[in-house]
């Protein structure tokens, strides 16, 4: 509905002092926890649709950060709950969709689909079967969408001018 898992990643990560894109560096980050001392609320989990939201997500972190002093074991908790938080909403989410819609195979693309916890998360969920692109093709779905954009607006008469090199 608003911001996207990626941009909560990369907002975040950004005001924890790490770099872009976020994803990674919160996955990194999230490695080193031990144990999470934060908890994080799972975005629009009790509702009843399949929509995802993670602006309140983002908001909630940030305000979280803004009220301590970071240390490097709060940035490597942070991550750890973030992610958690992130792959929880979007793995339940799609269940709850693919249930509803009685599709038993998922596939998740996009640039957060590289994420291992995502994969590795989605791998123990026995009811439905999640296929993932190769990492290398994990990537943001940026471009697909402005070119998609492109196409309709400019509409057919400029397509032939727009040449695509394999």
């Amino acid at each position: 509905l608003d911001d996207s898992a990626g941009e909560c990643f990369d907002k975040v990560a950004r005001k924890l002092g790490l770099g872009y894109p976020g994803g990674p560096e919160i996955a990194r980050k999230s490695e080193l926890a031990f144990d999470s001392s934060f908890s994080f609320p799972r975005p629009m989990a009790k509702s009843n649709d399949f929509n995802f939201s993670f602006s309140g997500l983002k908001t909630h972190v940030i305000n979280t950060i803004n009220k301590i002093e970071l240390t490097e074991n709060d940035i490597n908790n942070i991550s750890y709950e973030l992610q958690n938080s992130i792959v929880d909403t979007l793995i339940n989410k799609s269940v709850k969709a693919a249930e509803k819609f009685n599709i038993d195979n998922v596939v998740i693309t996009g640039g957060v689909s590289a994420n291992k916890k995502l994969r590795e998360k989605f791998s123990t969920v026995k009811e439905k079967k999640a296929f993932f692109p190769d990492v290398k093709f994990s990537t943001d779905n940026g471009a697909m969408i402005a070119f998609a954009g492109f196409l309709k607006s400019n509409s057919t008469k400029h397509i032939e001018n727009f040449k695509i090199k394999p």
